[in-house]
């Protein structure tokens, strides 16, 4: 008896367990399997040193809805050309229809390391940019500014 108990226990949990993964929203970007570029102002911080600089950033998105950046640039003057990014792949990811997390990001500067880490950003659909504000770095690094998607991305549910 106890034993028909248990297994129809078990058989509740389990569906509650299915059922509470089909609300859990999954949230992808579009197009997708489509190249993209992201450009914009930003602002690296390290150290009490300010730099002002243009990013440019390139990637994919992947047929699944993720995507990553494969190349990231920066420009508006000798000491932002100085930037280098590394550690690509960045990994990145539609946390909401507002906000995507970008993993592993990493740019050394003249003052030093900024990263690994994951950098989280809002995210505009309308107008296919993304905002970090103040995202920290490791290293003591925060970065700051709006990049824009090129062709727009946006987010969605499926």
């Amino acid at each position: 008896m106890y034993a028909i108990k248990a297994i129809a226990l078990g058989s509740v949990l389990a569906l509650g367990a299915f059922a509470s993964d089909d609300t859990d929203a999954t949230f992808r970007l579009t197009p997708v399997s489509t190249n993209f570029s992201a450009t914009g102002a930003s602002t690296l911080v390290k150290g009490g040193i300010t730099l002002n600089c243009n990013a440019n950033f390139g990637g994919a998105t992947d047929a699944n809805g993720g995507g990553a950046v494969t190349t990231a640039t920066f420009s508006g003057g000798s000491v932002c050309n100085s930037l280098a990014a590394q550690g690509f792949p960045w990994a990145v990811k539609a946390d909401s229809l507002t906000q995507v997390t970008i993993q592993n990001v990493t740019v050394n500067s003249l003052a030093g390391a900024c990263g690994p880490s994951a950098v989280v950003a809002t995210y505009d659909n309308a107008a296919g940019s993304l905002t970090f504000n103040n995202a920290p770095l490791a290293g003591g690094c925060t970065v700051t500014g709006t990049l824009t998607t090129s062709p727009k991305l946006t987010i969605v549910t499926p």
